[in-house]
């Protein structure tokens, strides 16, 4: 009973101290004089980040197409990785995709190879009567010979690899899609262990603009959790940038 106990313990323990060195430390933008970690490819970062803008966008009921403003200094690969873990309606302009694709080959034009005759021969040789057989005789013998020696070649013969077909690069870029009604810009993140928080500017064309922190937990076997959303107040009023009638100035 007690091994048990002390098993159970252990587990606990391990799983604890998994999740507590799960984040890190992470400050950014960096702060002076702080040890932290201000990568923002940090896979650490872009985890909190995901969880997140998801709770974000599940919170708010946000339709998309939205598109997500990441960390200055955000490599393209790290923020495709983040947009196709957010879904197909989001999207980022700095994320970048190499792929490799086959070459394209040259199509052989059917209607001009059609016209190409086959090469006819020199001349015909027509044997009769006694030469006739001699000639059969001739060419089973012929035959006999190909058989015993160039077989023979044919078995020793190493098989000859298919030609690979040559590969090129294809980037794939955002930068083209057209402007999104709602925009998420992440604006810091901090992680100490199992907590962390993320500053989002959340940009709508059709409602108030808002400063919200994130803040997050990480659990064992669910990642990292949304536990709240706080907002800081309002950035911008759009309903107050409509464009309004101009003022006649009296006159006398």
């Amino acid at each position: 009973m007690k091994r048990m106990t002390t098993l159970c313990i252990l587990m606990i323990l391990s799983l604890a101290l998994g999740a507590c060195s799960r984040g890190g430390y992470i400050n950014i933008p960096e702060e002076t004089g702080s040890i932290a970690s201000n990568n923002p490819n940090n896979p650490a970062v872009s985890a909190v980040v995901v969880a997140a803008a998801r709770g974000m966008i599940d919170q708010k009921q946000i339709q998309g197409p939205v598109e997500i403003v990441l960390l200055e200094g955000t490599e393209g690969e790290v923020a495709w990785g983040v947009q196709e873990k957010l879904g197909e309606y989001v999207f980022s302009r700095q994320a970048v995709k190499t792929i490799l694709i086959e070459k394209p080959v040259d199509v052989i034009d059917t209607d001009a190879a059609a016209e190409i005759e086959p090469a006819e021969a020199d001349h015909e040789d027509v044997v009769s009567g006694e030469d006739a057989s001699e000639h059969a005789e001739g060419v089973e013998g012929a035959e006999d010979v190909y058989n015993e020696t160039d077989h023979a070649d044919d078995k020793d013969a190493k098989p000859v690899a298919p030609k690979q077909p040559e590969m090129i690069k294809q980037i794939l870029t955002q930068a083209d899609q057209p402007a999104a009604d709602t925009e998420i810009v992440i604006k810091g993140v901090r992680v100490r262990g199992i907590g962390g928080e993320v500053d989002i500017d959340l940009y709508s064309r059709n409602t108030l603009d808002q400063f919200y922190t994130v803040y997050l937990q990480y659990e064992p076997f669910g990642g990292w959790q949304v536990k709240r959303l706080h907002s800081w107040g309002i950035i911008r009023d759009v309903t107050l940038e409509k464009i309004a009638e101009p003022v006649e100035e009296a006159t006398e």
